[in-house]
C-alpha cells in the first residue's frame, strides 16, 4: 500500500510544480509585455509632444536601467518627430526565455508593430533580444535590440 501511494504522490506532485513553474513563466511574459508596452507609450507621447522630455525620463528610469536608459534618452534629445513614424500598437507574437542567470532575464521576441507613416498605416514585423536586469526587487528593461 505505501509503495502504490509514492506512485501517486510523486507524480502529483510534479504535477502541481509544473503548474507552480508554468504560472511563473507567465507572469514574466506579462511583465516584459506590460514594460515594453510602456516604454512604447513613454517614448511615443515624448517623440509627439504630448509630454515634456525630462518628465519622459523620469518615467522611463521607473521601468529601464542602463545601458537602455542612456540609449532612450539620448534618443529622446536627438530625435525630432518628423524622424519616426508613429506607434499604433504593439503586438508579441512569441516570447521565448533564453536564459535566467543571476538578475537577468533574456528573452527573443517577435513584435508585430502597427505604425503610421505619411503613406498610411502598415504593419512591420521584427525579432529582437529583451533583457531585463533585476533591481532586487524588480525587473526593469536593460537591453532592447532588433536582430
Amino acid at each position: 500500500m505505501h509503495r502504490i501511494q509514492k506512485w501517486i504522490f510523486i507524480p502529483a506532485l510534479l504535477t502541481v510544480f509544473t503548474g507552480i513553474a508554468s504560472a511563473y513563466d507567465m507572469s514574466e511574459e506579462s511583465l516584459t509585455l506590460m514594460l515594453l508596452e510602456e516604454r512604447t507609450a513613454i517614448l511615443q507621447q515624448a517623440y509627439y509632444g504630448e509630454t515634456e522630455v525630462s518628465e519622459a525620463e523620469e518615467e522611463l528610469a521607473k521601468i529601464e536601467t542602463h545601458p537602455l536608459l542612456g540609449q532612450d534618452i539620448s534618443r529622446l534629445r536627438e530625435t525630432l518627430p518628423t524622424d519616426m513614424d508613429r506607434v499604433f500598437s504593439m503586438e508579441l507574437l512569441s516570447l521565448e526565455r533564453q536564459s535566467r542567470i543571476h538578475g537577468f532575464l533574456t528573452y527573443h521576441a517577435e513584435i508585430r508593430w502597427k505604425l503610421l507613416g505619411a503613406q498610411g498605416s502598415y504593419f512591420e514585423e521584427h525579432s529582437y533580444l529583451v533583457v531585463l536586469k533585476s533591481d532586487g526587487r524588480n525587473y526593469r528593461l536593460s537591453e532592447f535590440q532588433a536582430l
